[in-house]
């Protein structure tokens, strides 16, 4: 059985072949090696790996081939290294690197990397390359000095303040709103203003937060489920690897998120809520909270500011191979039926298995 990877094409047989013993990157582009473990065809277009018997058959480009072998020191390396196309390498503006990927496979081999697998990772799935910036920074408010209500039977507030900025201003007031009306649509709201932040997000207000997840294919799922339009660009997965200090404290969860500070303005601070809802349940979601630079009067874009960018990853999904990996994802369960556990979310995956993409 072969897998197939952007014209690499991979027997499964590769689990019982023995690791190469290559001498240096000259012999691997002559195909020597100790033992003649690694052999090119005699046309050049194809790469046997293993003994004359039992070989592994690799077909791609040759510079492919280069790559493949120049970094590999194990077999595991080897094909974590294999199919992962980088197309940037950090520097002082963009200090993270960028991947191309087009398939789960791939994802996979990015995200099984040392660095991700053994910390707490976090993934943000877009079919967009857009600026990290949350939704309320990237829209536009009429400057209206609204009548501010209260919802009854509620304590705290939202700390209301009249003469700030009309974008933290008026995210304020669609909090009240959505906090007053949203009585009407279920028996009782928290009292929690993070958790009442995370359902009014969940559920498409503009706010602060930006949604992530722990689970890499959930990412993808928001990254390709959307055919894409003509001429589009690709969708993107970032990875990013919080430290301990990025993580709202308990301390901190007792104060209004509004007015939630810490003196790296630009620095994105990771939200854990509770499974107050089914989505957030089964997205296995979480969230980013961003701070509004009083000084630049706008939220600054997290992937152009700050040195929490050093631990980013950014993936870029050709527009072309969405459809094969929502299929892979469909394949797996990940779809809309289970990342939005209601009638929604029903509608949606059957709606997407009678659709034909244009």
């Amino acid at each position: 059985m072969e897998t197939e990877r952007c014209g690499l094409s991979v027997n499964s047989r590769t689990e019982d072949i023995g690791e190469p013993r290559p001498e240096n990157v000259a012999d691997l582009q002559h195909g020597r090696t100790s033992g003649d473990r690694i052999r090119f065809s005699p046309d050049r277009k194809r790469l046997a790996w293993g003994a004359l018997n039992d070989v592994t058959v690799f077909e791609g480009p040759k510079h492919d081939w280069h790559d493949i072998l120049a970094t590999s020191q194990s077999r595991t390396c080897w094909k974590l290294a294999m199919s992962l196309r980088r197309l940037k390498t950090p520097n002082s503006r963009q200090p993270f690197e960028t991947y191309e990927i087009c398939s789960l496979a791939d994802l996979m081999r990015l995200v099984r990397r040392r660095q991700y697998s053994e910390f707490a990772t976090i993934y943000r799935g877009q079919t967009k390359d857009i600026v990290l910036i949350p939704k309320v920074g990237r829209l536009s408010f009429a400057d209206r000095q609204l009548i501010r209500v209260r919802p009854s039977g509620l304590s705290g507030t939202w700390s209301v303040n009249c003469t700030g900025h009309v974008v933290p201003r008026t995210e304020r007031e669609m909090l009240l709103s959505f906090e007053r009306m949203a009585l009407g649509y279920v028996p009782t709201i928290s009292t929690d203003r993070w958790e009442v932040l995370a359902i009014a997000q969940h559920h498409g207000l503009p706010t602060r937060l930006l949604d992530w997840s722990y689970n890499p294919f959930v990412a993808a799922w928001f990254a390709v489920n959307r055919p894409p339009v003509k001429g589009q660009g690709p969708g993107v997965i970032w990875i990013h690897v919080p430290e301990f200090e990025d993580y709202v404290t308990s301390d901190e969860r007792t104060k209004c998120p509004l007015e939630f500070k810490r003196p790296d303005v630009g620095r994105p601070v990771v939200f854990e809520p509770k499974y107050v809802t089914a989505r957030i349940r089964a997205q296995d979601g979480l969230f980013t909270v961003h701070q509004f630079n009083e000084r630049r009067k706008a939220f600054m874009a997290a992937d152009r500011f700050g040195s929490h960018r050093q631990c980013m990853t950014k993936a870029l999904i050709p527009s072309s191979r969405f459809e094969s990996m929502r299929d892979e994802l469909d394949s797996i369960g990940v779809h809309a039926a289970a990342l939005f556990p209601d009638l929604d979310g029903l509608a949606r995956k059957i709606a997407d298995s009678f659709s034909e993409w244009p």
